[in-house]
């Protein structure tokens, strides 16, 4: 199965392009519409690859980065949404603006992308807000390199409890109390302040 492709741009269609790789072999690959308009002919690029596999198609899917090619999957596990709708909502907006939407359970939202009804995008974010709150938790991996907390690691804190859908003054309400205390490192303080917002 095809994980990875790099190579030259041959072509740019709507949806998607033509990468031709070092050996010669030319892939269709289809990617977001956000992606697309980034991209130009003879350049040169990379892709993490999904593989879709039907009675009578084989299509790649292609993100620029790991944490794209993750959300997609996430959101294929939704039934009724297949690739195709996982793409379109991943056109819609920025990985940390599809998940904040996910985690604030914004139905409206997502039903903007093309094909995604109201029913889906209910089913969306009651399936899948627990476990983007998890994976946004897992995903912050910030050094434990002292027992103090500096000050400026305080905004980028507030930025992740805010991509996780809290309220911005309660989140400041809770730093506050945690401010000259140890934590071994940021991730420790953010499920601190966690306990004190909830």
């Amino acid at each position: 199965m095809i994980g990875y492709l790099s190579g030259q741009v041959l072509r740019v269609f709507p949806g998607g392009v033509i990468i031709v790789t070092a050996g010669g072999i030319g892939y269709t690959v289809y990617i977001t519409e956000k992606n697309l308009a980034n991209f130009r002919e003879n350049q040169q690029t990379a892709f993490y690859i999904e593989t879709s596999v039907g009675e009578d198609f084989i299509k790649l899917y292609g993100f620029v980065t790991p944490y794209e090619q993750n959300l997609f999957n996430d959101l294929r596990s939704v039934q009724g949404l297949g690739p195709k709708g996982a793409l379109a909502i991943l056109s819609l907006d920025s990985y940390d603006k599809i998940v904040t939407m996910i985690l604030r359970e914004d139905e409206n939202f997502f039903v903007q992308a093309s094909g995604v009804g109201a029913k889906i995008a209910k089913r969306l974010v009651t399936e899948l807000k627990d476990k983007m709150k998890k994976k946004h938790l897992d995903q912050v991996n910030l050094s434990a390199s002292s027992e103090m907390i500096p000050d400026n690691d305080f905004d980028d804190i507030t930025s992740i409890l805010i991509n996780l859908g809290y309220d911005k003054m309660k989140i400041k309400a809770a730093l506050s109390q945690l401010k000259g205390h140890s934590f071994s490192n940021a991730d420790e303080m953010i499920r601190k302040a966690l306990t004190i917002i909830n």
